[in-house]
């Protein structure tokens, strides 16, 4: 089985097509993981928030609104969405906050923890691709040289997306390197 979006969003779409096979069409599952993935979403936004503020009552709250915010609880029913966009929302909240971790002198398994959640998030959905732009407003002047391996470990992501990206998956949906020979063209379901 091949996605139209294969080359775009990868995880995405291997996250949603093993999830399809996984669970066929028993809605119990769809719902087990969407309470799943939507509680990771949470966490992983109030730890962010916590990490950023130090204050555990703006992390409360921001997890409250967050938890009752009528876009979230709507969307969030849609299964592809919990299962692909959800958990790539909840990586870049968690790679800000691993990122905020990291220039505050925590050690570099926090860079390599954040590089890692922000490429989790951008080849699942690439809405985050502008966010180590973002990051850099949390850097602060007095510590360049942190400031900028963590930008060569965003900037290298970023690349290899672009380089995914660009390439159609390196090469591998064949029906956008070679014509498509069938009766219909599969551009049009």
């Amino acid at each position: 089985l091949q996605a139209r979006n294969w080359p775009d969003r990868p995880l995405g779409t291997s996250m949603m097509i093993g999830t399809y096979y996984l669970l066929d069409d028993r809605i119990a599952g769809y719902v087990a993981l969407e309470s799943l993935y939507t509680a990771l979403f949470l966490l992983a936004g109030m730890w962010t928030v916590w990490v950023l503020t130090r204050d555990r009552l703006t992390a409360l709250l921001f997890g409250l609104a967050l938890a009752l915010w009528p876009n979230l609880t709507e969307s969030f029913q849609w299964h592809t969405m919990t299962v692909s966009y959800g958990l790539g929302f909840a990586a870049y909240l968690a790679a800000l906050g691993a990122w905020a971790q990291y220039l505050r002198g925590r050690g570099t398994v926090w860079l390599a923890a954040a590089g890692g959640a922000f490429a989790f998030g951008l080849f699942t959905y690439e809405a985050g691709s502008a966010l180590p732009a973002a990051f850099l407003l949390l850097g602060g002047r007095e510590n360049r040289r942190r400031l900028a391996a963590g930008l060569a470990v965003f900037a290298a992501v970023v690349g290899l997306y672009l380089a995914w990206r660009l390439t159609d998956g390196l090469g591998t949906v064949e029906n956008r390197l070679f014509p498509y020979r069938g009766v219909s063209s599969p551009d049009w379901a």
